[in-house]
């Protein structure tokens, strides 16, 4: 009695290997995408201790923080907030003490900006022409937030006492 040999795979064995296939595909997207969150927001955290510390040398220097130039405050790393030297946070920097020569910007997705403002021994916004700053608000915003701060902990400040998001 002649015995066929079978060859190759069944159907049903190749749509078994592809469905395995899709979901460790599947798995794999999610955990790059929030690793990739994790990432943007480690790197928010970093620029703004960074930040921090170029406020505190700023400020053993000069007697003060730095002033806003308007109110609302200066948005970092764009514009009048793209260097800290001896004038504060300007557009370029010029001759003098250069504390911060590329101050960062927020990164994006999502949408967001580092905002800087001083503050007056009242509490108040202090902008450049005021009296010393004697304090410092750099607003910032998380994604997902960090296990430092509480997953979910999304809106942070920085202040001359340290971090803190909610």
């Amino acid at each position: 009695m002649f015995h066929r040999q079978s060859r190759g795979f069944t159907l049903i064995e190749l749509l078994i290997v592809i469905a395995i296939i899709a979901l460790l595909a599947t798995l794999a997207i999610f955990a790059v995408g929030s690793a990739r969150v994790r990432a943007r927001d480690a790197k928010r955290i970093a620029d703004v201790k960074q930040t921090m510390n170029a406020l505190e040398l700023y400020a053993v220097n000069n007697g003060g923080y730095p002033g806003a130039a308007a109110t609302g405050g200066v948005e970092l790393g764009t514009g009048s907030g793209s260097c800290l030297d001896d004038a504060g946070f300007v557009a370029a920097c010029a001759t003098g003490t250069t504390y911060m020569a590329n101050v960062p910007s927020h990164p994006v997705p999502p949408a967001g900006s580092y905002t800087y403002s001083g503050a007056t021994a009242a509490g108040a916004e202090c902008l450049a022409a005021a009296e010393p700053c004697v304090d410092f608000l750099i607003n910032f915003a998380l994604e997902d937030g960090v296990a430092e701060f509480g997953q979910g902990s999304t809106d942070c400040e920085a202040t001359s006492a340290g971090l803190a998001c909610t």
